[in-house]
């Protein structure tokens, strides 16, 4: 199964519970731990002399297939980035280092002489 409509349900009437419920059916019957999902509908059923609070939602949810090239070429980037960075901080302490021990030295003043 690549898609599907999936239903989450909250007792406590939280909407964020019920997605999350969903979500996780979604996810075991996909056979998958990345799904893409749009909400279709929320029904709630608030009160009455049982006190109900009650939510359900549904919502459909596909399946997500990354390439594995496409994440390599996504850490290969990082990794050269965080190379290109490095380089550049070791190339200006290596500029300031240099510029410390190229500046002239002031000649030392002369003790003038005591009368």
């Amino acid at each position: 199964m690549k898609k599907g409509t999936f239903e989450g349900i909250s007792t406590n009437g939280s909407i964020d519970e019920a997605i999350a419920s969903a979500i996780i059916i979604a996810k075991e019957k996909l056979k998958t731990d990345l799904i893409i999902w749009n909400l279709e509908s929320i029904i709630g059923i608030n009160g009455g002399v049982e006190l109900s609070n009650i939510v359900t939602i549904s919502l459909k949810a596909n399946k997500i297939k990354i390439k594995k090239a496409k994440v390599k070429k996504v850490k290969e980037a990082k990794v050269k980035e965080a190379k290109a960075d490095k380089v550049e901080e070791v190339k200006a302490k290596e500029v300031k280092t240099i510029a410390e021990t190229a500046k002239p030295k002031a000649p030392a003043k002369k003790a003038a002489p005591k009368k």
